[in-house]
C-alpha cells in the first residue's frame, strides 16, 4: 500500500489487505458525507440577499 518492501504475502493476507483498504474507504466516505450533510444547513439558512 504505497510502499514496495512491506506487500502481503499469500491469499489470505491479501483478502484482509483488501477488507482493510475497503473499510477504509468506508470510513472515509461515511465521515466526508457527514462533515458535508453538517455544512449544509449552515449554508442554507445564510440570508440571500
Amino acid at each position: 500500500m504505497g510502499f514496495g518492501d512491506v506487500h502481503a504475502r499469500g491469499q489470505l493476507a491479501r483478502q484482509v489487505v483488501t477488507v482493510q483498504m475497503v473499510f477504509n474507504l468506508v470510513v472515509l466516505a461515511s465521515a466526508a458525507r457527514g462533515a458535508d450533510s453538517r455544512d449544509l444547513p449552515a449554508l442554507r439558512d445564510e440570508p440571500s440577499g
